[in-house]
């Protein structure tokens, strides 16, 4: 008996002519009628959401670590804002006395073109050494105060910011 179920199954799944047809348990068919990938429309990649915003600028001042001495710096700032509310970019500190520079990722933020506010957490061994939220704000414009803030830093930049609503 398990040989006659072993048989039947075998013929179900074999080809049992000698054309160009294909047989499985569903049917026979032409190789000529297969779909193939060729046949297919290609996929469309994911729309990426639009952007709504873009900040970048750069200033000079200092920073002081609590407990430490004041340290020249310089900063960077880097973001943009998409309609699905993802804001990324990057805040660079540069300290001048070691020629160090920290790039801390944005991770929230918002303009309404005339000031900036973005947020971030600070990654292991940056700033003060110690992982901690911080946040960048300040007017856009030529010649404005930057303010960098985190839980044991204060900072005083002066530079220049773009913010651009798209």
């Amino acid at each position: 008996m398990k040989l006659a179920v072993a048989a039947a199954l075998y013929n179900a799944f074999t080809p049992q002519d000698d054309d160009e047809r294909e047989c499985d348990f569903t049917g026979c068919f032409d190789f000529e009628e297969e779909i193939d990938s060729e046949d297919m429309p290609p996929e469309e990649p994911p729309e990426e959401p639009a952007i709504i915003f873009t900040i970048s600028g750069s200033g000079s001042g200092s920073f002081t670590c609590q407990g430490g001495p004041q340290e020249s710096a310089v900063i960077e700032i880097t973001a943009q804002g998409s309609e699905d509310g993802t804001v990324t970019g990057t805040v660079s500190l540069g300290v001048l006395s070691i020629g160090a520079f920290f790039n801390l990722p944005v991770s929230g933020g918002t303009t309404d073109g005339n000031t900036f506010s973005l947020s971030g957490v600070t990654s292991t061994g940056a700033v003060c050494g110690a992982i901690q939220p911080f946040t960048v704000s300040g007017d856009c414009g030529t010649d404005v105060m930057i303010s960098y803030e985190q839980p044991d830093l204060t900072s005083s930049f002066t530079g220049n910011v773009g913010c651009t609503l798209l």
